[in-house]
C-alpha cells in the first residue's frame, strides 16, 4: 500500500522517488516529504522509524513532518487546497483505516468525556 501512496504522491507533485529520498530542501520537495509521511502514517501501519527508513530521513523527522502537515492544514489556505486534492486522489487507491475525526470534534468529545467522568 505504501507503494500506491508514494506512487500518488510523486505524479501529484511532478517529482520522482528518488527525489523524496534526496537532501534537498527546495519547497516543492519537502512539502512532498511532509504530506508523504502523513498519509503514510494515515493510511498504513508502517510505524515512525519505517516511514523513515522509505525517505531516508530519522524517525524523529518524521514526527516533525506529521506535525508540520497538521499545522500548515490549520493556516495555509492554498496548502490546504493541495492536500485536499491529494487527500481525495490518495482516498480513491488506498482507503484509510481508521476513522478519523477533525481535531475540534476529538477535543470536544475529550472535554465531554472529562466533565462526564468529573460528573460520576
Amino acid at each position: 500500500m505504501h507503494n500506491t501512496i508514494t506512487q500518488t504522491i510523486v505524479r501529484h507533485y511532478g517529482i520522482t522517488v528518488a527525489d523524496l529520498k534526496r537532501k534537498c530542501r527546495k519547497p516543492k520537495f519537502v512539502e512532498a516529504r511532509q504530506v508523504l509521511g502523513y498519509f503514510l502514517r494515515k493510511h498504513t501501519e508502517l510505524s515512525l522509524q519505517e516511514i523513515g527508513m522509505l525517505i531516508h530521513r530519522h524517525h524523529a523527522t518524521v514526527v516533525h513532518n506529521i506535525k508540520q502537515t497538521e499545522d500548515l492544514l490549520q493556516t495555509d489556505k492554498a496548502f490546504r487546497k493541495r492536500f485536499e486534492e491529494l487527500n481525495e486522489e490518495i482516498n480513491q487507491v488506498a482507503p484509510s483505516p481508521y476513522i478519523t475525526i477533525p481535531k475540534s470534534e476529538y477535543e470536544e468529545l475529550k472535554r465531554l468525556a472529562e466533565n462526564k467522568k468529573e460528573a460520576d
